[in-house]
Parts: C-alpha cells; structure tokens; sequence
C-alpha cells in the first residue's frame, strides 16, 4: 500500500499543507465555486496515481470572507481503493473530530447557507491537529483497509479526462468501481440524483478558463493589428472558433453545473468583441476588391493620344514649367499606398463605429459589477469579482469612463472595507478573550492585502501598521504592571519581544521575571508539603494542603444537609489540588486523594 495524505482549504487564502508547486495548483484547482455543500471526487491520474478527495464548500475564512472551502485527499501510487464507501465514511468521521476539536474548524448553526468556519490562518498554525488527523487516516488504512487496496490493470480503460460521471452516495461500490474503470473523474455526493450523470471534470474547466484568459489577450493584440494596418484574418478566424468550440463545450453541461455560468458570460463577451473584428476585416476586403478600376475617370483620347475638346486642336509644351501633378499621376505611381491607407482608415472608422454598439454586453458587465458589490459588501471575493466585471467592460467598450469610475469605486470600497476590519482586528483582544497579538497580526494582514492587490496605488500603509505595532507593546505594558498572574506577564512580555526584538525594557522586566518565578520554585521545593500552605477564597484560616483534604472530607461525612452549591464547590476545590493550583507545589499522594475524594462527591444531595 504506497499513499500520501493531504489536506488544504481556504483558512485565509488557499493553503495546502506541505506540498510542492505542482501539488498546489492541483488542490486549488478544487476551489471552483462548487454548488454542493460535500462531495467525494476520485480522479484517475495519466501518471497512474489515483486521488480520493472528500470536500467540503460554503465555509468562511479565518478572516470572514465566504465561499471557503475545505479537503483532505489519499492518493494512492498505481493502485485504488474498492471500497469506497468505507473510504467516504472514514473521511466524514474524521471531519466530525475536526468540528468537535475546534482547534482547525468550527460549525456554524446560526446560518444555514455556511457549514463552518476557520480558526486558523494556515494549516501550519494547527500542525499538532494537522498530524493528528493524518494519523488517524494514515493507521485505519493500514488496519481496516488491508485488503481493500488493490493494483490498477488492464481492466481501466483510459478515460476522457474532459468528463466527470456524478453518482450519489447510496448507489454503492459496484456502481462507484464500474464508474472508475471507465472514467478519469468521479463525483460523488449525497446531493446528486440517483442517476449517472456526465458533466464537465475540473480539468476540462480548468483549461477552459486558460483559453477564455488566452482568448482575450489575442483579442487585444488584433484590435490594435487590425487599427495598425496589419492582416489580421486569418488570426481573428482562428480565435472565433476558439471561443464557438468553449461555448459549444459549456452548452450541454450548463443547466446541471451553475459555477459554468461564468464561464460562459465571459465567452460570449468574447465572440461578441470578435464577432466585431470579423465585421470589421471582412467589410474592409469587400471594399478593398471593388475598387480595381480608379474613383476618377481618364479624359476621351484620340487614337495619337492627344486631348480633344471639339474640333479645337491644343497643343502643350512642356519645356519651359513643371504643372502640379494631377490625380492620374497619382494614382497611377501609388496606387497600393493609396488603397493601403483607405483601407486602414476605413477599419480604424468601422471598428470605431461598432465597437461601441457592443452597448448592452458593457451595460451587462457594468450591472453585474454593481450587483456584486451591492450584494455584500464587506465580501472581499464578491468585490474583486466586481473589478473583473468592470474590467471585461473597459476591454469591450472604448468609451469606458463609466467603467473606470466603477473601477475606482469598488477598490475604494475594498480599502475601506480592509481598513475597517483592520481596525476592528486590531481592537480585539485582552485577557480572557483573543490575545492582542492575534488582532494586530490579522490587521497587518488587512492592510497588506490593499498593497499585494493592487487596490491604493499612492497610500502607505507602513505608517499605520507601526502605529499598530507601538498601541500593542504599548497595551501589554500596561498589562504586565497590572496586578496578574506572574505567568501572564511573562507571555506578554514575550509577545512584546516577538514584535520588537530590539525592546530593552521588555528584556528587563522578562529577566527579573524570569529570576523572581526561579526563586519561588526554590522556596516552594525547601518546603515539605505538610508546611505547604493552601490559599484558596473562602477558606479565611491558612491550611496546609493535608489539612485542607481533610476539611473537605469532613465536610463530606459530618455534615447532612451540604447543599448542590457547595457539593459543587467541593469538588472544585478538589480539581484544584489535582491540577496544583493552590499555590504551592502538591505531592502524587495528595494528587491522589483529592481525586478519590472528588469520586465520593455525590452530583446531588
């Protein structure tokens, strides 16, 4: 049995733990816009590898961003697994611990529309949790899938890598095994109908946004030939059957899979801007071959060539000055040049005229964008989507002054939007609630996406995030002078030390602490435990830690009428001498007692 376990998802932004490049643009591919909330994909590789990914849509991010999502995968080495469902099930119990730890995911009941959400920025961040989930998988398929695992042979057929079979979880694994010996790609998910259905796989869809990016480059590049003078025809031809073969593909599959709608918007904006060019290049050639004989007629010649008018009989000499040349001459020594410019003239006014009446797409683009941005909008991915619509507009529409104005809004609209949370995140924190430190990382975060994303071209955010940087040492210095716990201070001086490094009063004060926290180990271990001192509220007398057992079990055995309250009371005071949180160190025998003690409490009296 030779495998790999993975797991990625969007924490933050997409995140696979430890994988190469090429791993990673595998797994993001999986972050598509899926409709389902689950589904279990299984993809037979050309390499021979085989993947069993179980994912999960319609999460939140770390950060509350929407549209996350969640996976883990085996991929086996030239072999499979024919026993599906029981590779399903371990992989939705293993997803149940996740939900139940609370340390990578957390469910979310108060909105039906989201499954869950992140705790964590990435997969490192949890990497206890990461390699407890790993083992979990990693032994049950060693153990209870022994004989499940067997070789791929000649049986497999090669499959059309464009297609996906969908089935549904109750159709069991004879229908899965049959699926998988005759398709690269399968779906499966407690959502689709009992029936086997074809639609699109990921990497059809995946090479189908390459060509539509493609497509709309070369559009660019021949709009600026074909005003340029150059042949662009057999070009443009070549890109429109590129795009009415990605429509035609899309076709079939658009009612079953909603996430191709995208796709085939943006198609068609596609053929409608080339759909322009044609119009353009073909009018131009028809113009061009009709025009053989010159837009001027020749003056009637005699047969010795001389010019007649009547009967009067002109002659000319041409010795004494040069006359400005006439259009014949012209026309007859630049011919090609004059047809050349005409012609260049001609489409550059023609493409002028129609390239703006491509109205309704750019009106389209324009309200998509809107509606995106008016939908939700602290949604950082609904707003960049926005941007791309109002993007597809300026390429289609030369007057595109109201695309640009949209343009400008919605970056602003995601600045504010960042700097809000930003502010928000850094806010948060304190004692008894997220750490500080946690709240300036996440609104550093914030900030840096405006830059990476290019949304404030002149703003420096520099400034802002060490004005952050200074309000949090500043807010853990006023902690540790604060009357808390010795080892409160020393985390947050730590965390002081962790943004400045170079911070000398942090160092002082966490040395003396450090030294103080040694001496008081010291005196505690000098002193037998019958001497050890219990300091516990509502006790006003000082008891040693035997002393104070003792008053709980009389307690216990004198007293009748120990009320609920108190019997709870009790069995605290016994959790904190097995915990060795009463002040001074406890002994194993103590420990002991306490906890044989705490069985005896009664949950009522």
């Amino acid at each position: 049995m030779n495998f790999v376990f993975k797991i990625f998802g969007t924490p933050y932004i997409f995140d696979l733990y430890q994988g190469s490049e090429h791993d990673i643009n595998y797994f993001q591919s999986f972050y598509n816009g899926s409709k389902e909330n689950t589904k279990f994909t299984i993809h037979r590789m050309a390499s021979g590898k085989v993947s069993y990914s179980y994912l999960r849509y319609n999460f939140k991010t770390s950060g509350g961003r929407d549209n996350s999502f969640f996976g883990m995968s085996i991929i086996f080495d030239k072999e499979y697994c024919n026993d599906v469902e029981s590779l399903y099930h371990l992989f939705e119990s293993a997803y149940v611990t996740i939900l139940q730890n609370k340390i990578l995911l957390e469910e979310v009941n108060d909105n039906l529309n989201i499954q869950a959400k992140y705790l964590i920025q990435k997969f490192a961040d949890a990497e206890s949790e990461v390699k407890r989930i790993e083992n979990v998988i990693c032994k049950n398929l060693l153990s209870q899938f022994v004989d499940d695992i067997h070789t791929i042979d000649s049986s497999f057929k090669q499959g059309n890598p464009n297609l996906l079979l969908r089935l549904n979880n109750k159709q069991g694994n004879p229908a899965f095994l049959k699926a998988l010996r005759e398709y690269s790609w399968i779906s499966i998910s407690p959502e689709y109908k009992e029936n086997d259905t074809e639609s699109l796989s990921q990497e059809a869809i995946t090479e189908l946004n390459e060509t539509i990016a493609a497509a709309g480059k070369k559009i660019d590049t021949l709009f600026a030939d074909a005003v340029g003078g150059s042949d662009i025809k057999r070009d443009v031809e070549g890109v429109s059957n590129q795009i009415k073969n990605g429509i035609d593909s899309i076709k079939p599959y658009l009612q079953l899979q909603l996430e191709l709608h995208e796709q085939n918007d943006a198609l068609f904006a596609l053929k409608e801007r080339v759909d322009t060019l044609i119009k353009a290049v073909y009018k131009s050639e028809r113009e061009n071959s009709t025009s053989a004989t010159p837009p001027i007629e020749d003056l009637d010649t005699n047969n010795s060539g001389e010019k007649e008018i009547g009967d009067e009989e002109i002659t000319e000499t041409r010795n004494e000055t040069i006359p400005f040349p006439c259009w014949k001459d012209i026309y007859g020594k630049h011919k090609k040049k004059i047809w050349s410019v005409a012609g260049i003239m001609f489409l550059a006014g023609l493409l002028w005229w129609l390239y703006p009446h491509s109205n309704a797409q750019y009106e389209g683009l324009l309200k998509a964008g809107d509606d995106l941005l008016q939908s939700v909008p602290f949604n950082l991915k609904n707003i960049d989507n926005a941007i791309v619509k109002y993007d597809s507009a300026v390429a289609l529409n030369i007057n595109n002054s109201k695309a640009n104005s949209r343009i400008k809004h919605a970056k602003q609209t995601a600045i504010d939007t960042l700097k809000t949370v930003a502010e928000r995140e850094f806010c948060k924190g304190g004692i008894g609630s997220t750490p500080k430190i946690d709240g300036y990382n996440e609104a550093v975060k914030q900030l840096q996406i405006i830059s990476k994303k290019g949304y404030s071209d002149t703003d420096d955010y520099s400034n802002i995030i060490e004005e952050y940087k200074q309000g949090t040492i500043d807010y853990y210095f006023e902690e540790v002078d604060k009357d808390i716990p010795i080892e409160n201070k020393k985390k947050y001086l730590e965390y002081i030390l962790e943004l400045d490094s170079t911070n000398e009063k942090a160092k002082n004060k966490l040395n003396n602490l450090n030294s103080s926290l040694s001496s008081h180990t010291t005196n505690n271990r000098s002193k037998t435990t019958n001497e050890c001192y219990v300091k516990i509220l509502g006790y006003s007398a000082k008891k040693t830690v035997d002393e104070f057992l003792k008053t709980i079990e009389d307690d216990l055995t004198t007293k009748r009428n120990v009320t609920s309250k108190e019997l709870e009371t009790l069995r605290s005071y016994c959790q904190m001498i097995i915990d060795n949180r009463v002040g001074c160190t406890v002994s194993e025998n103590q420990k002991t007692t306490a906890t044989n003690l705490k069985a005896k409490i009664p949950t009522t009296r």
